[in-house]
């Protein structure tokens, strides 16, 4: 009979939606891809609403990113107060949790 530690592990991606779950965040789909992060669209239990998840890849990120960049982007995003603009909810060590704002989306505004 094989152990538990003959199981293959579950995609990153799998895995990352796994422990968003148990924290109460259930991932509806994929919004976008840039350099180091994905956005999804996500449900949050505990808001019960939708939120935008953006998770940072370990794998892609360098040091610089983690150590300089970052923590400035969660900075200026805790900061922003505006009915268009997402407002931050929570942070982990290599996520964070935004509530995304009804109406149009600007890059189709922008079109």
């Amino acid at each position: 009979m094989p152990s538990a530690g003959d199981q293959p592990s579950a995609p990153a991606g799998e895995s990352r939606h796994l422990l968003l779950e148990k924290y109460g965040y259930h991932v509806i789909k994929r919004l976008g891809r840039g350099s180091f992060a994905t956005v999804h669209l996500a449900y949050s239990d505990a808001d019960k609403t939708n939120v935008a998840v953006k998770i940072i890849s370990k794998r892609d990120v360098t040091e610089e990113y983690i150590e300089k960049f970052l923590p400035r982007e969660i900075s200026i995003v805790k900061t922003l107060k505006h009915p268009n603009l997402v407002i931050f909810l929570q942070v982990s060590q290599y996520s964070h949790i935004l509530r995304g704002t009804p109406g149009p989306d600007l890059q189709n505004i922008l079109r």
